[in-house]
């Protein structure tokens, strides 16, 4: 699909430009060096991911995910971490 029309489906759909920007860009999709915390998460489906994250003064200042995507994004909704 043409990026234009993609961008045009999306702010149909409702989605802000920040989230259309993220989808675009993977800017949270990736491996961090030496992060604060390092979780890796395999749903009932099998889908693993792991999360990344830096932390500075009990804040998230950073966040990476990576995975296998097909179901992984719903494990993280509706299964207990």
């Amino acid at each position: 699909m043409e990026k234009s029309k993609l961008i045009n489906l999306l702010k149909k759909s409702g989605y802000s430009q920040k989230s259309i920007d993220y989808y675009l860009n993977k800017l949270n999709v990736g491996w961090m060096d030496n992060p604060d915390v390092h979780f890796i998460y395999t749903g009932q489906c099998g889908d693993t991911m792991e999360i990344f994250l830096r932390i500075k003064s009990e804040v998230i200042k950073e966040a990476k995910i990576f995975g296998n995507w097909l179901c992984c994004f719903s494990c993280l909704w509706f299964c207990p971490l």
